[in-house]
């Protein structure tokens, strides 16, 4: 296909700042894109024989954390049933070569519970009995009461800790795991049935819980939940402990219809809700709250309070009888009700918003089929003819799971030290995603809602970070680049230094980042000190009018066309002709001097703490661009890099105006891979494409 002519050196140096321009005028939007109306993408005919290797893509993107080009060629070779197949079981056809290297993934095992002090429980003895005698206002009395705090405060952070280590247990296999299908089920069970670190108190029953989880993940529904109805996280979570007879308390009862199983209004009553509450009584962890009680950090087995639990008759959906815990799941999954709730949230997590009717008909019908069976439900998914067409396709934005950890697959980061593997969690917590601890019982609401000002400049840095080795970065890591503050253009927003004395706080760094982006659109002060409030100002747009045309180029981008449109409102002020702001002249003389650049790299990498190759913060060395492309010659050209990390990353065409600007930021000068030089202009580009708002999208 001929490729559109090459513009100018000017004309590309002002299309990159145009692009940058665009990326930084998004951290000003409360929304990145919204799902397409109803009904507002006609949705194209797909045969059910039809297998592209887009086709195969999409089903990497969605049915895994995405797929490498050769990944992409290797799934795409064994045909849709085949494919599909394979992501369900591991199963492949006679001499068929694994897709994901094969893995033996370690088993959890918590953390060793340290020995208690015995001469603090000596301690603790003298002084009971010292304040028995001097009373409670006595020094003894207050030194007990030190040393309790002091020991509560302990276990407390003995439980942050072996939560933390659940999470990075949990993260490391979704980095390595030939069996992506599960944690991304695995996922999905603990955004459907959700429970919270802070509301429980108890490491180990959020372990057992996400344990449950993954065994279960691509098990039955309604065998799940069962389990979950006896699971110790959910009944502290929900409040069961506090249910008993005489007194029920209605938490688990309504989410387990509302929520968990049936929807919200569907096939229930508020009676039915209260004689559900009064079934599940008595039904509670074993142990006492918080750290020591009942076990390792509170997590005793559940047990049956036989003497709370009422056992009187209930009538639930119009039939009585002496219920009790199980009695209620197997109630309602005799219902038309759960098997409609399943493949609603099947196919939003995996398709598209707002599904039809006809949609979800013969999902639901494979659900009943199957008696609730989770492998030929995704198997009637993943081969239904609507999940290939265009409104599927980059039609959700993705989750900070997904962009975490995909970023680092795609990267070929997946075996990384304990470390670097924390950073990935810090990461996805920044970008408001921090697992064993969802919002709210409603989970994470997904969509639009995972892109603000903060979230958006989040994921650019950690992309930054992860080309380029930087795991401890912050925001803002201009000061990396040296010049006025920020990265020059042609780099992504946000950098890789970590904290530096009297660096700019993130909300302030967002300030000037609304700032900068009000500056490029010609309606603030040149010294981008914007005096205007945060809606907007008299010369420029609002946030709600720029949130709109974000919305528009994304609408015009999931069509295929341009979404490059100018930010710079009717009648604004212009930048006077001649003048160039500092920054981009210094990075124009860098670009056209190869010593230059050799010298900063080399500041870089030493700032760094190392030479070439040296690993940074999270212990991340930088990426090596001949590994990452090794269909590329030892000498490729601009074009060349570009084109094959859109492929590796974006895995659709883009813009030939933002591909363009890509060309123009590697610049003219030949590469050599392998060289410092060379390989961080790689990087760059690199971490560009990871920045784009299509990158956001699956």
């Amino acid at each position: 296909m001929q490729q559109p002519p090459r513009p100018a050196a000017n004309s590309s140096a002002s299309t990159t700042i145009r692009l940058i321009a665009c990326l930084i005028a998004a951290m000003g939007v409360a929304r990145l894109a919204a799902a397409a109306e109803p009904g507002s993408t006609a949705q194209a005919a797909v045969k059910a024989t039809d297998w592209s290797r887009d086709d195969a893509a999409h089903l990497l993107r969605r049915a895994a954390f995405g797929g490498t080009p050769q990944q992409i060629d290797a799934l795409h070779a064994l045909g849709r049933e085949a494919a599909v197949e394979y992501l369900l079981s591991g199963k492949l056809p006679e001499g068929k070569e694994p897709i994901f290297t094969k893995i033996d993934l370690p088993k959890y095992e918590a953390l060793p519970i340290p020995d208690p002090d015995p001469t603090e429980r000596d301690q603790m003895r003298d002084l009971q009995t010292q304040a028995r005698k001097d009373g409670q206002d006595s020094d003894a009395a207050k030194k007990l009461d030190a040393l309790r705090r002091r020991i509560q405060q302990r276990g407390q952070q003995q439980e942050r800790t072996e939560i933390n280590h659940v999470r990075t247990w949990w993260i490391d296999r979704m980095l390595r795991t030939d069996r992506p299908l599960e944690e991304k089920m695995t996922l999905f069970w603990h955004n459907l049935f959700t429970s919270g670190a802070r509301e429980v108190r108890g490491s180990k029953m959020l372990a057992d819980q996400i344990l449950t989880f993954h065994s279960q993940a691509l098990g039955n529904y309604r065998k799940l939940t069962h389990s979950m109805i006896h699971d110790g996280a959910m009944l502290r979570y929900l409040n069961n402990d506090q249910n008993v007879k005489g007194k029920p308390n209605e938490n688990l009862a309504r989410e387990l219809m509302e929520l968990f199983t049936l929807g919200e209004g569907n096939g229930y009553t508020e009676t039915d809700i209260k004689e559900v509450a009064r079934a599940l009584t008595g039904l509670a962890p074993g142990g006492g709250r918080g750290p020591g009680g009942g076990g390792r950090y509170g997590g005793g087995p559940v047990t049956m309070r036989t003497f709370m639990h009422d056992t009187g008759t209930k009538t639930i959906f119009g039939k009585s009888g002496n219920f009790g815990p199980d009695d209620v799941v197997d109630l309602i999954f005799s219902k038309e009700e759960p098997s409609k709730y399943l493949a609603k949230r099947l196919w939003i997590a995996f398709a598209y918003p707002d599904p039809s009717e006809a949609d979800l008909a013969p999902i639901v019908q494979v659900i009943k089929d199957n008696k609730y069976d989770l492998v030929p439900a995704l198997r009637a998914l993943f081969t239904h003819p609507a999940f290939y067409g265009e409104q599927a396709k980059f039609a959700l934005i993705k989750s900070p799971a997904e962009v975490a950890v995909g970023t680092m697959r795609l990267l070929g980061r997946e075996g990384q030290n304990d470390a670097a593997v924390a950073y990935v969690g810090r990461q996805m917590v920044a970008m408001d995603q921090e697992l064993l601890q969802p919002p709210n019982v409603r989970g994470w609401v997904g969509g639009d809602n995972w892109i603000t000002a903060a979230t958006l400049f989040t994921r650019y840095n950690t992309a930054s970070s992860m080309v380029s080795g930087g795991g401890g970065g912050q925001f803002g890591g201009g000061r990396r680049f040296g010049g006025a503050g920020g990265p020059p253009p042609g780099f992504a927003p946000g950098g890789l230094a970590g904290p530096q004395p009297g660096q700019a706080t993130p909300e302030q760094m967002e300030q000037r980042m609304r700032d900068r982006a009000a500056q490029l659109r010609g309606d603030a002060p040149a010294n981008g000190q914007a005096n205007a409030p945060a809606g907007g100002n008299a010369n420029g747009p609002t946030n709600e009018q720029i949130e709109q045309r974000m919305r528009e180029r994304i609408a015009r981008m999931r069509a295929g066309g341009a979404d490059l449109p100018s930010t710079r409102p009717a009648g604004a002020a212009t930048q006077p002709a001649g003048t160039v702001d500092p920054r981009i002249a210094r990075r124009q003389e860098i670009m056209q001097n190869p010593q230059m650049r050799e010298q900063m790299m080399q500041q870089f990498a030493q700032r760094r703490g190392g030479g070439p190759g040296a690993a940074g913060g999270g212990g991340m060395a930088p990426i090596e661009p001949a590994k990452l492309f090794p269909k590329l010659d030892a000498k490729p050209t601009g074009t060349q890099v570009v084109d094959a990390a859109i492929d590796r990353f974006l895995q659709r065409p883009l813009h030939p105006e933002k591909r363009q600007a890509l060309i123009a930021a590697i610049g003219e000068e030949p590469l050599k891979l392998g060289t410092s030089e060379s390989d961080n202009r790689v990087r760059q580009v690199v971490t560009l494409v990871l920045s784009t708002p299509e990158y956001q999208l699956q």
